[in-house]
């Protein structure tokens, strides 16, 4: 998405922009105020997604600078591009496992940033995920979390017998779950990963994306598959963050009847144990639409705590015309669900179906 960044700026500098201190926006990296450790949980990570998502999306990732007085500064990475109806928006930096840990201040600057952004009609919406301080617009997502710290009976207590039952009956047919290299099997998974999305309406990230994180971030990224014989079944790619692990991204054969199991609940039980045994301390399987009761159950059924998540969001007020009922919304949807990728590379780099991943 091309970007007049200087009319950007030159509105947030003007007398007339209701800042008291010093806002400006970049695309370059190297002109940050403070993109340092005390941003992030783990810089390691950050640096190395950030750079990858910079690679494979160079028109698209922003960055987003306040500097005010008495030497206190931060810059906030966010990512420019056109939603599933082509509006220009603003969104924390997508695919993000892990956001950076804002102070209640910083929320209230970026606030009033965003707003004046969105108000000017420079981009038609902004989300951002939030942490208890501030209150968003939203709140239709669950989060679901597995404490991994505790001793492994307990652990195993938690998951519904139906669960234990099925993965019981899947390694008796033959079913079995291994730990692969994403950088060694990325044809593998991407392949799974893209028929999975196309299944649910999703347009898929490049390959290039997932090449990139899987050298970068080699030690942060963990692999699984389910097989049958020589067959693959399904993914499932975890990403670490210090002590915690993300259930991040999913593939799945759909060329398989209704009657197969793709061996999803088999993954999962089984990168319990294994991530336990590797230290990590708690198992974060995404978020969750409210809509999505079935996948909401999914998640449930391994003993998951279920977490409100809260995005603050900033709208601009003419929705209607938009709305997935109408004529232009159905096609819209019908377009996200079919078109090829190139399609999506045409159309602004990148399209992405809004809070669907991650």
């Amino acid at each position: 998405m091309i970007l007049d960044l200087v009319k950007i700026n030159k509105a947030l500098s003007s007398t007339n922009s209701e800042f008291e201190y010093e806002v400006y926006i970049t695309n370059d990296k190297q002109k940050n105020s403070c993109l340092n450790h005390q941003t992030y949980t783990n810089f390691h990570f950050w640096s190395c997604w950030i750079n990858s998502i910079e690679k494979v999306f160079p028109r698209s990732l922003l960055f987003i600078n306040i500097i005010i007085p008495e030497n206190m500064a931060f810059t906030i990475p966010v990512f420019a591009v056109r939603d599933i109806y082509f509006r220009k928006i603003l969104v924390s930096l997508p695919f993000t496992p892990f956001l950076p840990n804002l102070q209640n201040n910083q929320m209230l600057y970026l606030q009033k940033v965003t707003n004046f952004l969105v108000k000017k009609r420079f981009f038609h919406d902004f989300i951002y995920k939030i942490n208890d301080y501030v209150k968003g617009d939203t709140n239709d997502y669950f989060l679901h979390l597995i404490n991994l710290d505790d001793e492994n009976k307990v652990i195993k207590s938690r998951i519904k017998p139906a669960v234990k039952k099925s993965c019981v009956r899947l390694s008796k047919i033959g079913y079995r779950v291994i730990e692969s290299d994403l950088s060694t099997n990325l044809t593998s998974f991407y392949k799974l990963y893209r028929l999975n999305n196309k299944k649910h309406g999703s347009p898929s990230l490049p390959k290039a994306f997932f090449s990139e994180i899987s050298l970068s971030l080699k030690d942060e990224c963990i692999l699984y598959f389910c097989k049958k014989g020589t067959k693959l079944l399904s993914c499932s790619l975890f990403l670490i963050n210090e002590s915690e692990a993300l259930y991040a991204y999913v593939g799945t054969d759909t060329s398989l009847s209704r009657s197969h199991d793709p061996g999803h609940k088999l993954i999962i039980s089984h990168a319990i144990q294994q991530l336990k045994s590797k230290g990590l301390k708690s198992l974060n399987l995404g978020k969750t639409s409210i809509a999505h009761d079935g996948l909401i159950q999914f998640k449930r059924s391994f003993g998951s705590e279920q977490i409100p998540l809260q995005y603050y969001s900033v709208k601009l007020g003419r929705e209607s015309i938009l709305k997935k009922r109408s004529l232009f919304g159905s096609t819209i949807m019908l377009i996200n669900r079919y078109a090829p990728s190139i399609v999506y590379d045409l159309l602004s780099g990148m399209q992405i179906k809004l809070l669907s991943s991650q």
